[in-house]
């Protein structure tokens, strides 16, 4: 990936991420084929709200959405389909939402964990 321009390469635990929303009009997705998603685990007593921003994330946002066990939040910039329940601009607006979640959750909330 060296050679494409915008196009970043992320070293993860259980795999290696290609990052491309910065390359000029070239897409090209490496998923290996196995049945495997984002791994979530449910809790009893947690709501969970999952951020992503790429089509990888919708396997998390579709466990989510069946049987309202929690909230998808999809990150982009344009309007497009997605399992998520809501929806941010970018990063910035991330901050944001978790600074005002935190905020909400001290005076709402016994604990949160982000």
């Amino acid at each position: 990936m060296k050679g494409v321009a915008g196009a970043k390469v992320e070293n993860n635990k259980f795999c290696v991420s290609v990052h491309y929303r910065n390359v000029d009009e070239k897409v090209l997705e490496v998923r290996p084929v196995l049945d495997w998603d984002k791994g979530l685990v449910e809790y009893d007593d947690v709501l969970p709200i999952y951020i992503g921003d790429d089509r990888t994330d919708e396997d998390a946002f579709e466990v989510l959405r069946e049987g309202n066990r929690g909230y998808g939040i999809l990150v982009s910039s344009m309007p497009k389909e997605s399992g998520a329940f809501y929806s941010l601009r970018d990063p910035s607006e991330v901050m944001e939402f978790l600074n005002n979640l935190v905020k909400w959750s001290s005076t709402n909330c016994s604990r949160i964990i982000i």
